[in-house]
């Protein structure tokens, strides 16, 4: 009897005697030379039966054997992640079956599944791959690690304000969207009070975040 994966592709049947029978049964795809198909078959044990026919005295006889066909595990390598390219190393998680191997490209340890950052800005692909024990059947999942690099921020140029000038909006300053922190600052949006900042040279911050990465720069009020 014989047992291989579902994935195995088709083979001929052996250890059969005396040669020059016919073969039959589910999977049997060519019955002289006792060709057989696993994915005609599927999963499961199937019977297929030998046949030889005696050329002198023209007497038939048969046997029997097994063939198991086993699934592939089903594998998992998790959903997909984003991460901000000043991450260092992180550990894999979300895959299944536990015991499997990560390949690709910034991959550190397959076994612990561990991934280097520094591979860089841009999408990554990794696979995980497993193989059942038991069987000796493998499968494999992908997923994908995007790296975001930081955001190009800039707080706009210096300025100088009288101690008495209105509320001033801060303008100059990208990408839009951020946020400002600092002395005089009453509004993140970006609303300055030099009557709150008082008479000094006053730096301000900008923040502004793309999802994954947060980035600033920073300006002088005087």
């Amino acid at each position: 009897n014989e047992a291989v994966c579902i994935d195995n592709g088709t083979f001929n049947v052996s250890g059969h005697s005396p040669v020059g029978g016919t073969w039959s049964g589910i999977g049997i795809i060519d019955a002289s030379a006792g060709t057989f198909d696993p994915t005609v078959s599927g999963v499961g044990t199937h019977t297929i039966t030998y046949t030889y026919t005696d050329p002198i005295t023209n007497c038939v006889n048969s046997d029997t054997k097994t063939i198991t066909i086993d699934p592939l595990p089903v594998v998992f390598a998790g959903t997909d992640e984003t991460y901000c390219v000043n991450t260092t190393v992180i550990t894999l998680s979300g895959n299944s079956p536990q015991g499997g191997v990560w390949t690709g490209t910034g991959i550190v340890d397959g076994n612990a599944g561990t991934f280097d950052m520094s591979v860089g800005v841009g999408t990554h692909t990794l696979t995980y791959t497993y193989t059942n024990t038991i069987t000796g059947c493998s499968n494999f999942d992908t997923k994908t690690i995007t790296i975001d690099p930081l955001p190009v921020v800039n707080a706009g140029a210096n300025e100088i304000l009288c101690i008495d000038d209105a509320q001033l909006t801060l303008a100059g300053y990208s990408p839009q969207g951020g946020t400002w922190t600092g002395d005089g600052i009453i509004n993140a949006t970006g609303v300055f009070d030099p009557s709150f900042a008082g008479v000094v040279t006053r730096t301000l911050t900008y923040t502004y975040g793309n999802g994954t990465c947060l980035n600033t720069a920073t300006k002088t009020l005087t």
